[in-house]
Parts: C-alpha cells; sequence; structure tokens
C-alpha cells in the first residue's frame, strides 16, 4: 500500500473489530461523546474496507447495519446495536479463524 498502511490481512482485521468493540464500550459512559462515535464510524468504515479486500462478504451486511447508528442519536439503544454488531464481526472473524 502506497500511504503507509499495513495490506489487509486476517490479523489486522480482527484488530480492528478489537478496537471497535472497545471503542463502542466507552460510549456507554459517554454516549454524546461526537469524537467516540465518529471514530467507531471510521473503524466500521475500515472493517468494511478490509473485509472486502479479504473476500469476507459476510461482514459487509453487518458493517452497512451498524455503521449508521454511529451517526444516530446518541441512546443507549445505539450503543447496544453497535456492541451488537462487533459481536457479530467478531463472531464471524473467529469463524475465519477455524476454516
Amino acid at each position: 500500500m502506497t500511504d503507509g498502511q499495513q495490506a489487509p490481512s486476517l490479523v489486522s482485521l480482527g484488530s480492528l473489530i478489537q478496537q471497535g468493540r472497545v471503542a463502542t464500550e466507552r460510549l456507554w459512559a459517554h454516549p454524546d461523546d461526537s469524537a467516540g462515535r465518529r471514530h467507531v464510524e471510521e473503524l466500521i468504515a475500515q472493517v468494511r474496507i478490509e473485509a472486502t479486500a479479504l473476500g469476507q462478504s459476510a461482514m459487509l451486511p453487518v458493517c452497512d447495519e451498524v455503521g449508521p447508528v454511529a451517526n444516530s442519536a446518541p441512546t443507549p439503544q445505539a450503543v447496544e446495536i453497535l456492541i451488537g454488531g462487533f459481536e457479530k464481526l467478531a463472531r464471524l472473524w473467529r469463524a475465519t479463524q477455524v476454516s
């Protein structure tokens, strides 16, 4: 890659998913943290890019489902949806590790 980023790999994808989960859990304490929500949105977008590059098509609908929620009203329900999305992504990622 020319911009200094690593090429997509299952390891980096797993790391992004973990970072997203941690960032989303921080939103429990501060659901109106716009910078935190923006960071979660960026992580979801990056997960989508890497999942696409790695042929992990099952992850794409999850990203499409939860991506807009990062910009929605800062409610506990929105945080729950985001956490659930990252849990789904983590399950899909773990499934790639056993196949």
